[in-house]
Formats: C-alpha cells, structure tokens, sequence
C-alpha cells in the first residue's frame, strides 16, 4: 500500500491536484449520494 500511496502523491504532483481537496469534495459528494441514515441498516 506504501508503494500505492507514494505513487498517487507523485501523480498528483505532476497533474497539479491537491489531494486534500479532491478528498473534501468526494467525501461530500458521498455524503449527498449514500445518507448514513438510508445506507447503514
């Protein structure tokens, strides 16, 4: 997995895109899509 991890954070790098960022706004947008309340049983 260390191997994995090493090789987004260079790929992010060399396309310019903050990894922070792009988690932010995935987890929102999951968030919206699967409501804890409707997908947990």
């Amino acid at each position: 997995m260390a191997d994995v991890l090493v090789y987004l954070i260079c790929l992010a790098d060399k396309l310019d895109v903050d990894l922070i960022r792009a988690v932010t706004e995935k987890m929102a947008i999951n968030r919206t899509k699967y409501p804890a309340d409707k997908v947990r049983g």
